[in-house]
């Protein structure tokens, strides 16, 4: 890479979903992930792109479209773009499409590819191998549940060492989320969005991820 590209790319701030681990090998980025929000970083998103006053006029609103988000800054970016670009809509309308989950993805569609949460998401899963794809379908469809690498391996029916290829896999570009010492979980979101696809065998494999549990 020439001296003068390292040095702008340096003085940079690039944004992705994936983990960009050719941009920290090749010109060493400093990599930092910013994983799920907390309700207080969720609510100062909103009131730093909305204003305290509206966020305080509808206090109970906001608090809805937070508890919707769920952490993800994608679907907060999209929520706060939204309210911004309609400063007279009541923010109770925004979230009262994210209350019906049979709305929710097409509420959280900003009109480009960039801030269409289910397309971002379809973009994410275009990238996986086959096996990955078919272990978060798989996982999509069965219930909330902290994931496990044993699961993936009996779900996929493939080695440990595999099971742990295909979770950092899904790591990699955030569609599993660190949730424990060896533990994953799909946010809602993903889930909703990954659940939106048919995808061949899935009841079998929901039957057999509900067998775990059992």
């Amino acid at each position: 890479w020439p001296s003068t590209l390292i040095a702008a790319v340096r003085s940079a701030v690039v944004t992705s979903r994936s983990g960009l681990p050719g941009l920290a090998t090749r010109v060493g980025a400093q990599v930092v992930s910013i994983g799920m929000l907390g309700d207080d970083a969720a609510r100062e998103l909103l009131t730093q792109r909305l204003g305290p006053a509206r966020i305080k006029a509808e206090t109970a609103a906001a608090h809805r479209l937070i508890a919707h988000c769920g952490g993800l800054p994608l679907a907060l970016a999209i929520v706060a773009g939204q309210a911004a670009a309609l400063p007279s809509l009541p923010l109770s309308t925004l979230a009262e499409d994210l209350d019906d989950e049979s709305r929710r993805l097409a509420a959280l569609n900003g009109g480009e590819h960039d801030t269409d949460l289910d397309a971002v998401v379809a973009s994410s899963v275009a990238t996986l191998s086959s096996t990955a794809t078919s272990v978060l379908a798989w996982l999509a469809a069965g219930p909330r549940l902290r994931i496990r690498a044993p699961v993936v391996a009996a779900l996929a029916d493939v080695s440990a060492a595999e099971a742990e290829a295909i979770v950092r896999e899904l790591l990699t570009i955030h569609l599993l989320e660190p949730d424990g010492p060896g533990l994953f979980r799909l946010h809602d979101l993903v889930r909703l969005a990954v659940r939106s696809r048919p995808v061949d065998g899935l009841d079998a494999a929901a039957d057999r991820l509900l067998s775990f549990l059992i």
